[in-house]
């Protein structure tokens, strides 16, 4: 039979936090399912039920108070027990006043109401309409992943591959920390590193007959750019599998000016963490090489690379500094403002790490750069110079700082002309 209305708040709201009759709920509880699809109830507040463990209820005497035996507005239907509507409300008054007796009242009208309403009339309960908690729902997302790492090791179909790239390639330009939950990170990374390295991949028994693939090497650098921007804690996984080896080698003999340009992103990402692991790849060199042959936008790429490995530079690496300091030393003088601005972090990084060696720094900044620079601090010049001064500045006290020659030089070239006129 259809449950009348009563004044007082449903046995349903009760459990959910709402106000009742009898008293207030002051914390509500978290409805959560359990794998053998009953519900379970957590931080049930001291007023509330003692224990719920897989639907069964023990319902204490401050529950029974505040729980009335009532229906909302979904026409919760309740079983007769009685017979009659009398009887109906009899069960419920004398639920109401057997509240405040022994455990005995949990196994009347109560309960039973209760117990009813926890593992619902049509089956599944309250539980089935509430969403998992602690991102276990996430957890699927990682299943569309595993076909598509299955596709990437079919290297006798190249087409296959690339369909799967692609999607894979989407899928994580778009993808969070917490819709990755489940990937196996390692098998994907390893996956991507070997394709990335073309015909020179391992390939099982078709190794050394693989040719390689532009398109295929493009969209796995791509892939694993983005798995950076997802997830930035990957960087140590894949520096380990050699990834920033096979980047460098891809600059350093350009095929692709795609892949090239897709390199230089995905070496950038991984100098900001690892700037020291990139230098002794040789990642300095090879972001400089070909600079001049890519577009502007490619250029700043390559010099904010250029200026997170100059701060994992050892001594033990001074013809790498002194070959990117070649270079340097032009493009401080850029157009390009920030260009320029991380040339000149760069250059910086590279006279600290060898301020102790005052015949490395000579070596490092040459005087016509010196010169330059102090006419580039100089209020009075008429030409606009795109290298912050800040900058500029700081590079001359090191310089003067750590060597002896370049400091005589800087004091003949008119430094202390420049800094009055600076200072005034």
């Amino acid at each position: 039979m259809l449950a009348s209305e009563h004044e007082g708040s449903t046995a349903a709201d009760a459990f959910t936090g709402n106000a009742t009759e009898a008293g207030d709920l002051t914390e509500p509880m978290a409805i959560c399912e359990v794998d053998n699809g009953e519900s379970s109830m957590l931080d049930i507040d001291d007023q509330g039920l003692s224990s719920v463990h897989h639907g069964q209820v023990e319902p204490t005497d401050a529950t029974l108070e505040n729980a009335s035996p009532s229906s909302d507005d979904d026409d919760v239907l309740l079983e007769d027990h009685s017979g009659d509507d009398d009887d109906d409300d009899n069960a419920a008054d004398s639920g109401e006043n057997d509240a405040s007796g022994d455990d005995a009242a949990g196994e009347g009208g109560d309960f039973s109401i209760l117990n009813r309403i926890l593992s619902g009339r049509h089956g599944e309960g309250l539980g089935s309409n509430v969403f998992n908690i602690g991102g276990l729902a996430h957890l699927g997302h990682a299943n569309q992943f595993r076909p598509l790492l299955t596709a990437l090791k079919q290297y006798d179909n190249q087409t296959q591959q690339l369909v799967a790239l692609q999607e894979l390639t989407e899928l994580l330009s778009i993808s969070t920390e917490e819709s990755l939950i489940g990937l196996n990170i390692g098998e994907l990374g390893q996956s991507l590193a070997n394709l990335l390295k073309g015909a020179d991949g391992d390939y099982g028994e078709l190794t050394g007959f693989i040719a390689s693939n532009g398109d295929i090497m493009l969209l796995a650098c791509r892939c694993l750019s983005n798995l950076l921007e997802a997830l930035p804690l990957t960087g140590g996984l894949l520096v380990r599998l050699g990834v920033v080896g096979v980047l460098c080698s891809k600059l350093m003999e350009i095929e692709y000016i795609d892949l090239a340009e897709q390199a230089l992103l995905t070496l950038m990402q991984l100098s900001k963490e690892f700037p020291a692991k990139v230098c002794e790849a040789g990642g300095l060199t090879a972001c400089l090489t070909f600079l001049d042959f890519f577009a502007t936008g490619t250029q700043r790429t390559a010099l904010a690379c250029a200026a997170n490995c100059a701060q994992g530079i050892t001594v033990d690496q001074f013809s790498q500094a002194r070959e990117a300091a070649l270079v340097l030393e032009r493009t401080m003088f850029y157009a390009d403002q920030k260009s320029a601005e991380h040339s000149c972090r760069a250059l910086l990084s590279l006279v600290n790490a060898f301020c102790s060696m005052p015949d490395r720094v000579d070596q490092l900044v040459s005087s016509s750069a010196l010169g330059s620079i102090i006419e580039s601090i100089d209020p009075d010049r008429t030409e606009a110079v795109s290298a912050p001064p800040a900058l500029l500045l700081r590079i001359l006290g090191s310089l003067t700082h750590a060597s002896h020659e370049r400091a005589m030089q800087a004091l003949e070239a008119g430094i202390f002309v420049v800094l009055e006129r600076i200072l005034s």
